[in-house]
Order: structure tokens, then C-alpha cells, then sequence
């Protein structure tokens, strides 16, 4: 959430795209329940999304 209350979306694409940074980073997991990612590394999977969408 931004400091004037609205909302950004960073990530708004398929799991799939996540799973597979997360089996290719070796993330570790958070209290043996899930698995960390940073808002920027979902930034660019976003931007990555858009690129392909824009190629195809």
C-alpha cells in the first residue's frame, strides 16, 4: 500500500512463474511453513510477464 492509501500491484501473473524462482533460488523456508520472495524480485517477474505478453 503507498503512503496516499492506494494500492500497487506487483505481481499479478500465474503461480507457476513463482514456484519456479523460488526450486531455482533455493529459497529457504520461513518457520518451516512458507517460502520468502521481495516485492522486487515479484516486480520483475511482472515485467518479465509483460515483456512475453507483448512479444506474442
Amino acid at each position: 500500500m503507498n503512503t496516499d492509501g492506494s494500492i500497487e500491484v506487483i505481481y499479478n501473473g500465474p503461480g507457476q512463474y513463482i514456484n519456479q524462482f523460488l526450486k531455482n533460488n533455493n529459497r529457504m523456508t520461513f518457520k518451516d511453513i512458507s517460502k520468502t520472495i521481495a516485492a522486487n524480485h515479484l516486480r520483475r517477474l511482472e515485467a518479465k510477464l509483460n515483456l512475453l505478453k507483448c512479444l506474442t
